[in-house]
This record gives structure tokens, C-alpha cells and sequence, in this order.
């Protein structure tokens, strides 16, 4: 694209920064009697705050009665890695031990201490990883299109790197879906209904995350009263709310039978699919001036 001259946002082309670290590791098999949440059906996960630095640690119960943990936190100084991108030498399990010493002594939840999760954690099962966040405006271009990370990296706080990467595949396979030709004409146009489908809450739940970041990471005294009252004030039904919004998107595959929604909160109205429209209409069953929205009959 660039050898063409073709007109990039200088927003796409800066560099990534990598400002944030975590480090991920899954205990050996453990003893039920030890940790009795393992005994639990469901798979609640735990988020410990620290208070002296900017760091979180995540626990979730596996199966085969072990143990996940993750530390996530901002980095005291990103800009020395600025130019460095993908050269780290600090990637793996040796590069962790530094990390993980920080909250070593942390109380667990389930038990003991976080230091006694790690002691019983192989190295071979514990990774360190640098992590960026960014919106792309460039998604397609072309016969060439990005989805998932390509397209809008997400930090892990919010859950939803893989989630909105799903998204984005299940809409571009409904644009996809019925194109008359492989002419560059009707790739480019399922390309661009692609973009303007599902890029609006892509930017927005980029947002959300990128908040819940700060309200996790931040410090201070004013930072501590808002994440308190974030975190523990806040009526159920507004962190559902806020949820339900950010998962709003829940878009069918148009070749499917639409599924019975069972969920109190309804996905967003589906809009048909810019060649599926032309199929409908040789069916019948898409009449000029009739709803653009994707239902049970269609």
C-alpha cells in the first residue's frame, strides 16, 4: 500500500506502543481439599488490585482441578520500549520470575498466597508477554481484508480480544455471502458494508476497554474513590447495562435458521447483508420499501 501512494492515516502507520506487561501461568493439578473452589460447577474468576503499583492479578478455576492466574499491569517506563516492537528479550518464562515477584506475597482468595500458586506452577506453563492497544481506520483495501487484532488490539482487561475477533468474522462472512462475481466491484463492495457494519461498535467497545484499563491501572486517592465506587458501589443493573451494550453486537450468519433468542437483553436489529438483499429479492420475500433488517423470514 505504501510503495502505491496510497493514502494511509498516519494514525495506522505509528508506531505500536507497548505500554502494559503481563504474565500468564496454569498451576499442575491441585488438590480439591486444598482449594475448594475447584469443587465449584460454575467458573467464577477473582480480580486482586494492588494498591502500592499499577497492577492486577486475575485467578480463574480450570478443569482437571487447576488453577489459571494472570498478572496485568502498566509499565513504570514505556518509552523505553518504544522502538523495540517485537525485538524484547524479556518474552517467556525466565523473563517472569522479576513480575511475579511483585505479588508474590499477595493473599489469595482461594487460599494461601499467590506465591504458593506460582511455586506450583511449571516453567514450561508460564509465559510473559508485552501487550498494545489500538483502533485501526484501515481494514480493507482491495482484495485484501483484516479482521481481530488487525484491526483493533485490545488490551485483556475487558475480555474481549477474541470475542470482537469472532464478531468481526461472522460479519464479513455475511457480506461475503451471495456476492454475484469475484469482480473487484463486488468484493469492494462487501469490503466497505463489512467496514460500516461492524466497525461502529468495534471503535466503541475499543473504548470501553481502553476505560476499564484506566479505572483498573490508575492510582491515587481519587483514582482509589472512583474505582470503589466502579467496582463496589455501583447498582447491579447499570454494570449490566454497560455490559449488555458492549455486547450488543450479536450478529446470525444469514444462511442460517435465526436462532430463538432467549436472553432478557435483545442483540442490536441485524441489517441484511449487501448481496444477501438481491437474493431475497428474486425469493420474493424482500419487496422495495420493505424493512432492511435481517428477521426469522428472511
Amino acid at each position: 500500500m505504501l510503495k502505491k501512494n496510497l493514502p494511509i492515516p498516519k494514525t495506522d502507520m505509528a508506531p505500536l506502543r507497548f505500554d502494559s506487561h503481563c504474565v500468564i501461568g496454569v498451576t499442575d493439578v491441585l488438590s480439591p481439599e486444598e482449594y475448594p473452589i475447584l469443587k465449584n460447577r460454575s467458573g467464577d474468576f477473582d480480580v486482586i488490585i494492588g494498591k502500592e503499583r499499577s497492577l492486577q492479578v486475575y485467578l480463574f478455576p480450570f478443569a482437571e482441578n487447576r488453577i489459571g492466574w494472570q498478572i496485568c499491569g502498566k509499565m513504570e517506563n514505556p518509552e523505553e520500549h518504544d522502538q523495540q516492537n517485537f525485538r524484547f528479550s524479556d518474552w517467556g518464562p525466565v523473563a517472569a520470575d522479576e513480575l511475579c515477584d511483585q505479588v508474590r506475597h499477595f493473599k489469595c482468595p482461594f487460599g494461601g498466597t499467590l506465591g504458593d500458586l506460582m511455586n506450583r506452577t511449571p516453567k514450561e506453563r508460564l509465559s510473559k508477554v508485552m501487550l498494545e492497544e489500538k483502533y485501526f481506520q484501515t481494514w480493507w483495501h482491495l482484495r485484501t481484508v483484516l479482521v481481530g487484532d488487525a484491526c483493533h488490539k485490545h488490551l485483556p482487561f475487558g475480555g474481549q480480544g477474541a470475542n470482537q475477533a469472532i464478531l468481526d468474522s461472522v460479519h464479513l462472512v455475511n457480506q461475503l455471502y451471495a456476492i454475484p462475481t469475484g469482480s473487484l466491484e463486488d468484493v469492494a463492495k462487501s469490503f466497505k458494508a463489512f467496514h460500516a457494519s461492524r466497525g461502529p461498535n468495534a471503535r466503541d467497545v475499543y473504548k470501553s476497554v481502553g476505560l476499564l484499563s484506566t479505572v483498573l491501572s490508575s492510582r491515587g486517592a481519587g483514582s482509589d474513590m472512583i474505582r470503589n465506587l466502579a467496582l463496589s458501589k455501583t447498582p447491579k443493573w447499570l454494570t449490566d447495562l454497560g455490559m449488555d451494550g458492549m455486547n450488543s453486537d450479536r450478529p446470525v450468519l444469514c444462511f442460517l435458521p435465526t436462532p430463538n433468542v432467549e436472553a432478557l437483553v435483545k442483540p442490536k436489529p441485524q441489517a441484511i447483508p449487501i448481496h444477501y438483499k438481491n437474493v431475497l429479492k428474486a425469493k420474493g420475500l424482500l419487496k422495495v420499501g420493505s424493512s432492511s433488517v435481517l428477521s426469522a423470514n428472511s
